[in-house]
């Protein structure tokens, strides 16, 4: 095992800082669009009702607390300039698990453009369960049943809306399929 070396003050903008940038600059513009919501929530003619506004206000007090935590971890951290090798492992290990979080982002919303609210995010859900939580088959299952149709049936009845049915052709009408999509 190597031996921890000091970084000097001019090599400090490392791996690392490049990640804490980025995370602080999703966390920014994440931050943004839930004000941008907000906005359009507090219009007088807004006919969303009281839930999306507590979910909003919930959301950006929840955003603010991660964006804080994360300043102040990058505070600390930046004093402590040592870094052995095994730091280099740890970079490489973020670095993975934030791109397979992009995956699944990207996947859920492609399952959800073809196939729909419900069975995109029930099979996203069982692939977080399963393979990145690794719990068993079952309790993975009930999760995504739970994370994929019960939580967006309950939020869509809250908010009187219908759930994005996927393009692909309607094998269950107002459910699985035969959604277009409006011009843009």
């Amino acid at each position: 095992m190597k031996p921890p070396t000091m970084i000097s003050p001019a090599r400090k903008p490392l791996l690392g800082r490049r990640l804490f940038s980025l995370t602080c600059f999703v966390e920014a513009l994440l931050l943004v669009g839930l004000l941008v919501l907000l906005s359009q929530a507090l219009r007088p003619d807004f006919g969303g009702g009281k839930f999306v506004l507590v979910t909003l206000f919930a959301s950006i007090g929840l955003l603010l607390i991660a964006t804080i935590r994360d300043v102040v971890t990058a505070i600390i951290a930046d004093r402590n300039i040592v870094v052995s090798s095994t730091d280099t492992e740890v970079l490489r290990r973020e670095w993975r698990v934030m791109l397979g979080g992009l995956v699944l982002v990207v996947a859920l919303f492609g399952l959800i453009l073809f196939f729909g609210t419900v069975l995109g995010m029930t099979v996203v859900a069982l692939v977080i369960l399963r393979w990145y939580i690794r719990i068993g088959y079952g309790p993975a299952f009930a999760g995504a049943v739970m994370l994929g149709l019960v939580v967006p049936i309950a939020f869509g009845a809250a908010i009187g809306m219908d759930l994005w049915p996927g393009l692909i052709p309607e094998l269950m009408p107002g459910w699985l399929g035969g959604g277009l999509l409006p011009p843009l």
